[in-house]
């Protein structure tokens, strides 16, 4: 039972982590500057997804498996946390921003240079 109760949450948190890299403000601040980390990043869980459907479907009861699910349960969660940070930064800078100059200028630095 822990087991699967452990690999339900990680693929959960993985695939809710994997969600925020292709949609929304942190896709649209990232992608251009952090291009290659992004992918990176993008590929590593989608393999960690192939890995624990595997791990779902075999139904292995290891506890060095549980144990580092639970580990990758939590580094994925602190993850999950900090691009929450990152976005809510974003958005305060770009209401900052709005309430100052009444528009949007281009977020990422690298747009900055093209647009000078």
């Amino acid at each position: 039972m822990f087991m699967a109760t452990i690999v339900g949450e990680t693929k959960l948190c993985v695939k809710v982590l994997l969600g925020k890299l292709v949609d929304g403000d942190f896709k649209d601040f990232f992608e251009k500057p952090c291009y290659y980390q992004m992918k990176w990043l993008k590929t590593t869980l989608k393999s960690l997804q192939a890995i624990l459907e595997d791990v779902d479907e075999e139904n292995i009861p290891n506890l060095i498996v549980g144990h580092w699910l639970y580990k990758l349960k939590y580094a994925v969660l602190e993850v999950d946390y900090l691009f929450d940070e990152i976005s809510s930064e974003t958005l305060q800078s770009k209401l900052e921003e709005v309430a100052e100059y009444g528009t949007l200028t281009p977020t990422s630095p690298l747009e900055r240079l093209n647009s000078e």
